[in-house]
């Protein structure tokens, strides 16, 4: 009787140890459960969104009008377009097409001559602005992910001044294709220009 009885009681208290690991074991799966949720909502919800804000953007960061917020925001929308693009063979073509148009649309009327020239001077600017441009984001999309959290939000702001270095050191186009120059009304910019030259707004806009 005194047995069965100690049997009886060391079986609860097993089952109630067990229930309780099994609970805490539950609730330490569940933020995993949701993190994968996230990331699994993120892969689902369109990336094409964030292209077409950028593509209305591009326009109005270089060359004939140029808006401030416009040189800060289409990175930050084609960025975050390359991120959440399902395949990069994909989203790196695209981006290179938003680059290039928004070059030709915004070299509208700023070339002098005739239709050949101006024709050919359009697609060969909107060419190689499409294909340097596209450098950044297929370094973020293709090195970031194999770095650590903190080390890759360095990777666009590097790569993004080493592209608009890189453009100023050409003879042609130099940096009057640079969408720094639409900071030129900001004060405060143009007093961290003036201690680190034009790549230290470059890397605030990357």
């Amino acid at each position: 009787m005194w047995f069965s009885s100690a049997l009886v009681s060391a079986l609860r208290r097993v089952s109630g140890k067990a229930g309780w690991e099994g609970d805490c074991a539950m609730n330490q799966s569940e933020p995993l459960s949701t993190s994968a949720a996230a990331r699994e909502k993120n892969a689902r919800s369109p990336a094409w969104p964030w292209l077409a804000v950028g593509v209305i953007l591009l326009p109005f960061t270089i060359v004939q009008t140029m808006l401030p917020l416009a040189a800060w925001f289409a990175p930050i929308f084609l960025l975050r377009y390359a991120r959440t693009a399902r395949r990069a063979r994909v989203a790196l073509p695209m981006i290179f097409l938003a680059q290039a148009i928004g070059a030709a649309v915004a070299m509208r009327g700023g070339e002098i001559g005739d239709v050949f020239s101006l024709a050919f001077g359009l697609i060969v600017f909107s060419l190689f602005r499409g294909v340097i441009s596209t450098l950044p984001y297929a370094a973020d999309r293709l090195i970031g992910p194999r770095l650590g959290q903190g080390t890759r939000t360095l990777v666009f702001p590097l790569a993004f001044t080493s592209v608009e270095w890189l453009i100023a050191t050409l003879a042609t186009p130099n940096s009057s294709g640079s969408s720094l120059y639409s900071q030129y009304d900001s004060a405060t910019l143009m007093q961290i220009l003036s201690i680190t030259g034009m790549w230290g707004v470059a890397f605030l806009i990357g």
